[in-house]
């Protein structure tokens, strides 16, 4: 209609969902313009003071900042790259989703037993964790005999014992004795406290 012989195809780098379009396009010799969602939306207003949005107007927005040169060319990755880039995607969410569970196993023991970290400098250590595992509220470690803690220990850690775990042991119950923790529908939140370290292991 215009005279034109060639195309270039503009799409929103939104998500996932223009990813195996622009891959085919490209493979059928196509040039894709990729436009950044932050130009868009900044560019929204200026069709018709409004920030409102519709099909026809996301496309032609899109176009009008192709046709103005606010895009970025797309080209296909060879493989080596896509698959390191698959890699440090996955690596970059469970990062976030294991920094989340520490920051809950955190907030846990700030209310139920705020002592606990004068004890454990590494609460995600072998031994903290067993502890966790088994007798995370003061309660549950003056229920225990020194001796008793060290042997719950041993069925998680190989060298528990020794002057060492005997006297983090009587460390833990000095601590339990003075605690000022919350004490109230304590049962309940050690279910969370059991699924938040199976889930940070399992991460």
């Amino acid at each position: 209609m215009h005279g034109m012989n060639d195309v270039v195809v503009g799409m929103e780098s939104t998500g996932h969902y223009w990813f195996n379009i622009a891959n085919w396009l490209v493979g059928q010799g196509i040039d894709v313009a990729l436009v950044n969602p932050m130009t868009t939306k900044r560019n929204k207003e200026n069709r018709d003071n409004s920030p409102s949005k519709s099909d026809p107007k996301d496309a032609l927005v899109i176009a009008d900042a192709v046709s103005r040169g606010f895009y970025t060319p797309f080209a296909p990755k060879d493989e080596a790259f896509r698959r390191i880039r698959v890699m440090v995607t996955n690596r970059e969410h469970w990062v976030v989703k294991s920094g989340r569970i520490k920051n809950r196993i955190h907030r846990w023991l700030d209310i139920r037993f705020p002592e606990y970290r004068q004890a454990f400098d590494d609460i995600f250590s072998d031994r903290s964790l067993a502890t966790l595992r088994r007798f995370p509220a003061p309660s549950d470690i003056l229920q225990l005999t020194s001796e008793q803690i060290v042997q719950i220990w041993s069925e998680y850690m190989t060298r528990p014992g020794g002057e060492r775990g005997k006297n983090k042991a009587l460390e833990l119950q000095s601590l339990a004795r003075h605690s000022v923790g919350d004490t109230s529908a304590l049962e309940e939140d050690k279910w969370e406290l059991r699924d938040l370290i199976e889930e940070y292991e399992r991460i």
